[in-house]
């Protein structure tokens, strides 16, 4: 797998992750993304890994390394020290949205429980 593309690397994750039953993310189309953003999110036993994939050496022979982007997005997410906010947004929402991104206290609009849905909106 050293001499793997960045293709062959994600497609052995898409068989690793549907062997072992675990949910993946990548982007299809990266130039319709924000420059930067991690290759692939994965959810497996209660945890969330962020991943950007590199081949492992150039035609050089050195190590690939993100670009100035990528690591501005994975810094961002390396120093998240709390568990992500899982919700169901609507636009009725926008302004409690703005509240919680701003004010760590304020309630989230529509947080989306596993099995009930969001909690607004059960019963």
């Amino acid at each position: 797998m050293s001499d793997a593309t960045e293709r062959d690397f994600r497609e052995w994750l898409r068989a690793l992750t549907k062997q072992i039953g675990a949910e993946l993310y990548f982007t299809q189309r990266s130039d319709r993304s924000p420059a930067g953003w991690p290759d692939v999110q994965i959810v497996y036993r209660r945890r969330l890994f962020i991943a950007e994939l590199k081949r492992d050496r150039d035609v050089r022979g050195a190590h690939l390394s993100p670009t100035p982007e990528q690591k501005r997005w994975l810094d961002a997410f390396s120093v998240v020290d709390r568990p992500p906010v899982t919700a169901l947004w609507r636009p009725g929402d926008l302004e409690g949205i703005a509240k919680s991104l701003v004010d760590v206290n304020a309630p989230t609009p529509g947080v989306w429980r596993p099995g009930v849905g969001r909690d607004d909106e059960t019963g």
